[in-house]
């Protein structure tokens, strides 16, 4: 039989998951926002969740020894990245502070701290009592994006930008909850419409990711765990789909001008300035020492001649080598891996859709970072990162949250509440 939790530990989880809840929220908005204004009018605002989630990390573990132990847990579990953080993190502090230079990857090792922030936090409220209700809050967000998609679409704009990967998939947490038919068959139009819409190739690869996680995790034997998710047939299906992304793709291509090209142009000659580098220091790089930034000098662009080189993936790979692409190589493998442990609905229907909306979410995030610059935008990185971090926290095998962290007895499962409840 449980006791009732200590004081202090309720009032511990209500200011965490307050301010959780509402930092995760105002990075929603932000990205929002950019389909009606310029990035740069945010000013500070874009570091404000960032913020709100390192300090109160921070914070928290100098006043709470349970979130202190989560935090070498995050570390410990999700290794690859903390060794991939350090080494970015050295080089962005030798470029920023010894040479001077203000273009550094200093930017990108303090985003990445957003995950183990969010693995904390999340592991500390209780993985799905921290994303159950963002993905319910997110609905209105996701309908005003629709609009902007379907508006900008009339008008012939790209005004959804590469920050779809968190509103296309959505729509899945909804189609798992939903108990008819035609609840799941609105997910499936819902994602498919969005994709179209969105007049971009990342947008439509995203969709048909989305409709495939969509498709098998609806099934009742994946659910119950009695078939793997991911089997022969499953691959058929995905072939399937990406067959008819294709075929939807080529038709848009060709009978929709406005349709993006991607920009093959500029993004080939800068993979291949980015892989020449990677062949001059194959090991270790130029141990992320220097800037992110290309001189890109195929053609003119009036924003000027020194950009991001449009793949967060192929830089780690480019100024980390070997080393760096393997670190990030090896933490990819650990969140696939822990996502096919527990994917399985061990518990109520919204931890599950949960499960799987966020571990496609972070999916669709890999994919977008390897055509776009995300790590460089405050605001875009934290949302990438939050959103791995909260994926991780809630297929973590190990479930620490339902361990004792702070005082020495078991913290009570997330299913024991509807238990206590009865």
């Amino acid at each position: 039989m449980l006791t009732a939790q200590p004081i202090r530990y309720v009032r511990e989880m209500t200011i965490i998951g307050a301010l959780f809840t509402v930092a995760y929220l105002f990075g929603v908005a932000e990205v929002v926002s950019w389909s009606f204004m310029p990035r740069s009018n945010l000013g500070p605002l874009r570091f404000v969740p960032m913020g709100i989630f390192i300090l109160l990390t921070a914070a928290g573990a100098l006043l709470s020894s349970g979130i202190a132990r989560l935090l070498g847990l995050a570390i410990l579990r999700n290794w690859p990245l903390a060794a991939l953080c350090l080494f970015i993190l050295w080089g962005g502090v030798y470029t920023r502070f010894v040479l001077g230079s203000v273009e550094s990857f200093f930017g990108h090792a303090v985003g990445m701290l957003v995950f183990f922030a969010t693995w904390v936090l999340a592991t500390r409220i209780g993985p799905a009592t921290a994303a159950v209700p963002l993905l319910r809050a997110s609905a209105p967000f996701w309908l005003i994006m629709f609009g902007v998609v379907l508006y900008g679409f009339v008008i012939g704009k790209h005004l959804a930008h590469e920050i779809m990967y968190v509103f296309t998939p959505l729509p899945i947490f909804f189609g798992l909850m939903a108990r008819t038919s035609l609840g799941r068959t609105v997910a499936f139009a819902a994602i498919i419409v969005v994709a179209a819409l969105g007049l971009k190739n990342t947008t439509l690869i995203i969709g048909a990711i989305s409709v495939f996680m969509l498709w098998i995790f609806s099934q009742p034997e994946v659910r119950s765990g009695q078939r793997r998710p991911f089997s022969v047939k499953s691959l058929v299906l995905l072939a399937l789909i990406g067959g008819i992304a294709y075929w939807g793709w080529s038709q848009l291509s060709a009978n929709v001008a406005e349709f993006s090209s991607g920009n093959t142009d500029f993004r080939q000659y800068n993979y291949a300035k980015l892989w020449h580098k990677f062949l001059a220091s194959p090991l270790n790089g130029d141990y992320f020492i220097g800037t992110p930034n290309l001189v890109f000098d195929l053609y003119h662009i009036d924003q000027g001649q020194n950009l991001p080189s449009h793949s967060d993936i192929l830089d780690v790979l480019a100024h980390g080598g070997i080393i760096g692409g393997g670190l990030l190589a090896g933490f990819i493998v650990l969140m696939v891996r822990a996502f096919l442990l527990t994917c399985a609905n061990d518990g109520p229907d919204e931890h599950y859709a949960a499960r799987v909306t966020f571990f496609t979410i972070a999916i669709s995030a890999l994919f977008t970072s390897s055509g776009n610059p995300v790590w460089a935008n405050a605001t875009n990185a934290f949302m990438f990162w939050s959103s791995l971090g909260l994926c991780q926290a809630l297929v973590n095998p190990q479930r620490d949250h339902e361990r004792g962290t702070w005082w020495r007895a078991r913290v009570p499962r997330e299913t024991d509440h509807q238990a206590l409840a009865a």
